[in-house]
């Protein structure tokens, strides 16, 4: 027992002094990873068109840039630059790209990019170690090389009368405009006058042109105007546009003035004077006249004897002569003895000028007694 006791205490002492030899081992320090310190990234307008942006891109480090573009200014700067740099970002566009330290890369945009509008350009880059930069941002405005393109007109071309004489007709453009140094003008079908705009005026996109008060009634109106009528903010010209006749049809902008009822301006004989039964009555109207249309009966003549006995008579149109800027009207159907005589002559069954109608037009005489 004793005995066993003396091993016991022999094995315990090799132990320990075991552990305390392993204890005083001196063991290698820990070395934390070295990573490279952020990248800065720089981007710098390299090219603008009007449908075309590109930037040139500058990484401090070897590694990576993404680059998004979009509209408008004071965007947004996303807060995870992480989120930049794999494209998990609202954007227009967006482009990634491997690079060299401080050698700057060409991103070109050239989708949905529009003429005189605003943009922003912002970038990241991240070094080998992925570490990411802060994002850097650049407002960019392109360029405006297009002309004023013509859109609309208020009222419509069209064929039908519609304008009155001094009417404004409205021409649009899609874009802001200004009066430029060619000028608008109209001119009549028929006529062949030429009238140029000098009171055009310019609001926005909007031209605004009154209609000379020289046109004939039921005249076609046709508007040219040249190159450079108008202009853009940049100085950019509106291109010229003719209106022609094109195989029995208009080509450009065109419309036609109203008719005009044309009144009687006179007629004789006087109906303050009695007149001999089966008198010639002549209507004088202040444009050419034209019968060609007429028909039996689209003139009357009331006869009253004044004693109870009313005869309508329908002038037959073979009664009825047109000659320049007169009609007129033989009684051969009825004559009377007594009474009065009264012409009736309804609303367009005459034309007159540019085929305008006739306004209803009556009168009465008294026969006279013989």
């Amino acid at each position: 027992m004793k005995m066993n006791k003396k091993y016991l205490y022999q094995i315990s002492a090799f132990l320990l002094g075991t552990i305390l030899m392993v204890g005083c081992v001196e063991w290698d320090e820990f070395e934390s990873l070295d990573l490279d310190a952020a990248p800065t990234v720089t981007v710098v307008q390299s090219a603008v068109g009007d449908s075309l942006i590109a930037v040139d891109v500058t990484s401090s480090a070897n590694g990576f840039v993404s680059v998004i573009i979009l509209e408008g200014t004071g965007n947004v700067v996303p807060s995870d630059s992480v989120a930049l740099l794999k494209g998990n970002v609202s954007y227009l566009d967006f482009a990634s790209v491997e690079v060299e330290a401080d050698v700057a890369v060409t991103v070109t945009f050239a989708s949905g990019i529009e003429q005189d509008a605003s943009y922003e350009v912002m970038a990241v880059s991240a070094n080998a170690d992925g570490v990411v930069s802060e994002v850097a941002v650049l407002a960019i405005t392109t360029a405006d090389t297009y002309a004023p393109a013509f859109v609309s007109a208020s009222p419509d071309f069209t064929y039908d009368p519609i304008i009155e004489p001094g009417d404004t007709i409205v021409i649009s453009f899609d874009e802001p405009v200004i009066l430029g140094s060619g000028a608008f003008s109209f001119e009549g079908f028929y006529s062949g006058d030429v009238f140029e705009v000098t009171n055009a005026t310019v609001s926005g996109n909007n031209v605004y042109l009154p209609v000379p008060v020289d046109f004939a009634y039921r005249e076609y109106i046709w508007l040219h105007w040249e190159t450079g009528a108008v202009v853009d903010a940049e100085g950019n010209e509106t291109s010229a546009l003719t209106t022609f006749l094109d195989g029995g049809a208009f080509s450009g902008a065109f419309w036609r003035i109203v008719a005009m009822k044309h009144p009687v301006l006179s007629v004789t004989p006087d109906v303050e004077v009695d007149q001999i039964a089966g008198f010639t009555i002549t209507l004088t109207f202040g444009d050419n006249v034209s019968i060609a249309n007429l028909e039996d009966g689209d003139i009357t003549i009331v006869y009253d004897d004044e004693g109870g006995l009313v005869t309508t008579a329908d002038v037959p149109a073979a009664d009825v002569l047109a000659a320049g800027m007169e009609v007129t009207i033989d009684q051969s159907s009825f004559v009377p003895t007594t009474g009065t005589v009264t012409l009736v002559v309804p609303e367009g069954v005459i034309g007159v000028g540019i085929g305008n109608p006739n306004a209803e037009y009556s009168a009465t005489w008294n026969i006279a007694t013989l």
